[in-house]
């Protein structure tokens, strides 16, 4: 955070860098991967289900930044179509909103927080957070991605934040015992959801 402000900052002062050259090098420093400062402790599947108030499979179909002068933070608000809930009733879409982002020539980052991209699609761990927003469970270990496979044409879903065992807090790579596998078929983990949601 320190140095994308003293940079911006510095920028701002040339006459050569126009605002758009700012927006750019912003989203450039903001990392799209859990940093090693991010402090969350390992969470399991389980755990996952059970601290969510609802998990969506869906598509990302927009976003927005903005400046909220009640925490002095930029958010930033993704909209996600649902193409399935394995827990909760969250309705055709979801607004998932997240500390970070750009307004203007001004740029936040938090290390750990989800961002993401258009056309993404996620199968996503989500709470209703205080200050009426939705918010993504455990940083980056509560966002699944989801591709197809090339060779079956097959969705799979895996973990966004990397390997499940490797979670960084203070500076330390943390083991949970028992990992879940990396990859699995999309069908497989919703179903996997649904049966730990049901038995609550």
């Amino acid at each position: 955070m320190p140095l994308l402000r003293v940079l911006l900052s510095e920028m701002r002062r040339s006459p050569h860098f126009p605002p758009a050259a700012l927006v750019a090098l912003a989203l450039v420093l903001v990392p799209a991967r859990p940093a090693p400062g991010a402090t969350s402790a390992p969470v399991t599947l389980d755990a996952l289900v059970a601290s969510s108030d609802m998990v969506v499979y869906g598509r990302v179909v927009g976003g927005q930044s903005f400046w909220d002068a009640a925490t002095r933070t930029i958010w930033t608000s993704t909209q996600i179509a649902v193409l399935d809930a394995a827990k909760g009733r969250p309705g055709a879409t979801v607004l998932v909103t997240e500390p970070g982002g750009v307004v203007g020539d001004t740029g936040h980052l938090f290390p750990g927080v989800p961002r993401f991209a258009p056309n993404q699609e996620v199968v996503a761990f989500l709470y209703q957070a205080p200050g009426d927003r939705v918010r993504v469970v455990g940083l980056w270990q509560g966002i699944y991605g989801v591709s197809v496979d090339p060779a079956t044409g097959e969705r799979l879903a895996r973990p966004a934040a990397g390997k499940p065992e490797t979670v960084y807090q203070e500076l330390r790579v943390l083991q949970p015992p028992g990992a879940a596998p990396a990859t699995r078929r999309l069908g497989e983990l919703l179903l996997q959801i649904r049966e730990r949601a049901g038995s609550r």
